[in-house]
């Protein structure tokens, strides 16, 4: 009886744990790593630029060649239309476990 029960889980579990790696996957196109930040891991700065007057995201991105999805990635919080200067934007991270 109990290995009845358990042969008969395993097709249940194997479908959720299927279903959670694809919406991890499908979160992640749009913002890389985000399903495996949200699984708690933490980004780490490993690079950062002290933003100067004529600054913009875009420009930055050019510079620095780094994509628009990543870049706000790595700056969670960054209003690039409100820049000031003197404020510190991170260039490259890492994911680290907390």
């Amino acid at each position: 009886m109990a290995k009845a029960m358990i042969s008969s889980s395993f097709p249940i579990f194997l479908l959720a744990f299927s279903l959670l790696i694809f919406s991890i996957s499908v979160e992640t196109r749009s913002t890389p790593f985000r399903g495996v930040v949200e699984a708690g891991l933490e980004l780490q700065c490993n690079k950062v630029y002290g933003v100067k007057n004529g600054d913009t995201c875009f420009d930055l991105e050019q510079k620095f060649k780094i994509t628009t999805p990543h870049f706000s990635f790595i700056n969670p919080n960054l209003n690039c239309t409100d820049l000031f200067i003197g404020q510190w934007l991170c260039l490259d991270a890492v994911l680290i476990l907390p």
